[in-house]
């Protein structure tokens, strides 16, 4: 996949012409490329699920489909593109619409990317599931799938690019964790979008085990409800960190983001 170099290119020549060509990865740039973990949120009610299960797993649609779990849906953006057998996840921060009450999050290790057990996982520059409807309507479902293969990175060896990309496009690499809108927006010709047309998706084929974790965020509500006590304790056990987080009324999945970037920054101090 020799997409990496090209897009290295173009991201160059882009900012040399933004004025920006002579912006190079500083340590903080570095730091983050190379260690932002990867995040993937779950609603309460399946993440109660999750605790439950013998063995911890992600699935894929594709999969759940054959399991019986979800029904056949013939029209999702994922089956468009191509990506209806990949577990998502999000290189740094959790994405979430402020709106969503509920949500668990899982901080994979970025070692994570070298060990899954089918195949390479994938990243890219932005949020494929927001291809259709926010970043490229106008576009015929060809014309989107290609977009897509355009733009995908083996991982982990994206992570060099990524450093490149914070340094090119953000006044700080910490503007990227926290969702504020890079410098430099129209790098890549998008129609419209949010933070989801800069943020880099890395998605793992068929599954993703739930081990390699760092973290598993949680609302305080939900810690004592059997099976995810136990999980809890388990977690402790093998030094995952467990945060237990606030849940307002007000902000929504926001919380999560919240406490989660709290969370970064202790991580990474020296960024």
């Amino acid at each position: 996949m020799p997409n990496r170099a090209s897009l290295t290119l173009s991201l160059a020549e882009y900012a040399l012409v933004k004025e920006r060509g002579s912006y190079s990865p500083d340590e903080a740039c570095q730091l983050l490329a190379a260690g932002l973990p990867l995040a993937h949120a779950r609603s309460n009610i399946t993440f109660i699920k999750l605790c439950r299960a013998a063995e911890m797993k992600l699935y894929s649609r594709c999969h759940l489909e054959e399991l019986g779990k979800v029904p056949v849906d013939n029209d999702c953006v994922e089956r468009e593109l191509g990506t209806e057998d990949c577990v998502f996840t999000y290189a740094g921060p959790f994405r979430l619409d402020e709106r969503r009450r509920g949500e668990c999050g899982f901080v994979f290790k970025p070692q994570i990317e070298s060990r899954h057990r089918f195949g390479t996982p994938i990243a890219t520059p932005f949020d494929s599931g927001a291809l259709r409807d926010y970043l490229l309507p106008s576009r015929t479902p060809d014309e989107r799938k290609a977009f897509l293969k355009e733009h995908e990175m083996h991982a982990p060896g994206f992570r060099e690019f990524f450093a490149l990309y914070l340094a090119k496009l953000f006044n700080s690499p910490w503007d990227y964790v926290e969702g504020l809108s890079p410098l430099l927006r129209d790098w890549l010709p998008f129609e419209g979008g949010d933070f989801r047309r800069w943020t880099f998706e890395v998605r793992f084929v068929r599954e993703l085990r739930c081990e390699s974790l760092m973290a598993v965020f949680i609302p305080k509500n939900q810690s004592i409800i059997n099976g995810v006590a136990e999980r809890i304790h388990d977690w402790e056990k093998q030094r995952v960190d467990v945060r237990l987080y606030n849940e307002t009324a007000s902000a929504g999945g926001g919380d999560l983001l919240i406490e989660y970037i709290r969370y970064l920054r202790e991580k990474f101090p020296q960024a």
